[in-house]
């Protein structure tokens, strides 16, 4: 099992939200069904994304 882990973030992480290398990693996996071979780390953003519709 492998581990991804935003740096810097607070709380829980969404699949499809705003920490891009969270999202690459995962999608990544449901592509083409394979770990990756090392654990993942990559920073949490410094702002906060527009939610405006």
């Amino acid at each position: 099992m492998q581990h991804t882990t935003v740096a810097g973030g607070v709380g829980h992480g969404i699949y499809g939200g705003s920490e891009t290398c969270a999202d690459m990693t995962v999608t990544a996996y449901l592509i083409t069904g394979k770990l990756p071979a090392k654990d993942v780390t990559g920073r949490a953003l410094t702002t906060t994304p527009s939610m405006a519709a």
